[in-house]
């Protein structure tokens, strides 16, 4: 089955490319430990990334999607040194952040990347989120992916959405 890849991937935070929350769980500084491939915080809580998310980021990044992050985190800078230590940040080309909608996050997103209101429509979306509150993105033309926030975006949720059997 032929692959339809989107021009934007959004991709929430907690949940959905780790499995903690970074504002409550994570205590600053963290520090990457390269040969168990994690991050330990300054209270030596230890955390991961999702097993996929590296295979989905390279998948993306290869056929020329532009990766999101958008979250309700109110601890931006803990998100931030997470994102840098564990290397993912040369992925990622732009992030909104803040207690606010998601549908408010894309369209920030979108406009700080200088799309117009106009190109918008014609340009294919998708949000990867743990919560199904989120679907609400639908409502400005953004597919959406609910994730199982036991194991965050997999491969398989990935490919099913590349595949057409997911929106």
């Amino acid at each position: 089955m032929a692959k339809e890849y989107p021009d934007i991937a959004v991709f929430d935070l907690d949940y959905t490319i780790w499995p903690t929350y970074a504002d409550t769980n994570i205590s600053v500084p963290v520090k990457y430990d390269s040969e168990h491939n994690h991050l330990v915080d300054s209270y030596g809580y230890v955390v991961k990334l999702f097993p996929d998310v590296i295979r989905i980021f390279e998948d993306l990044q290869n056929h020329g999607v532009t990766i999101l992050t958008a979250s309700r985190t109110w601890a931006p800078e803990v998100a931030k040194e997470m994102i840098e230590e564990f290397g993912i940040k040369k992925y990622i080309t732009a992030s909104e952040w803040g207690e606010r909608s998601k549908k408010g996050h894309i369209q920030d997103l979108l406009k700080s990347l200088g799309y117009s209101k106009s190109e918008i429509p014609n340009l294919k979306i998708v949000l990867f989120d743990d919560e199904g509150r989120n679907k609400d993105v639908r409502s400005i033309g953004v597919d959406f992916v609910y994730l199982n926030a036991s194991n965050g975006v997999t491969w398989r949720d990935y490919q099913n959405y590349l595949e057409g059997k997911v929106k």
